[in-house]
């Protein structure tokens, strides 16, 4: 396997693995009714992911 798709590869697990604990995140603060669907503190959840 070439360096550049060792690169691609690496990048792209960790963009999911971020990504999946950014939904886990948010899913559990919408359940506890910490703020609303489509609210700032939605919005701040993702950023600061």
């Amino acid at each position: 396997m070439n360096q550049t798709l060792k690169g691609v590869t690496y990048v792209s697990v960790w963009v999911l693995l971020w990504g999946t604990a950014a939904s886990i995140a948010d899913f559990v603060l919408l359940e506890r009714a910490a703020y609303e669907t489509g609210s700032g503190g939605q919005a701040i959840t993702f950023v600061s992911y």
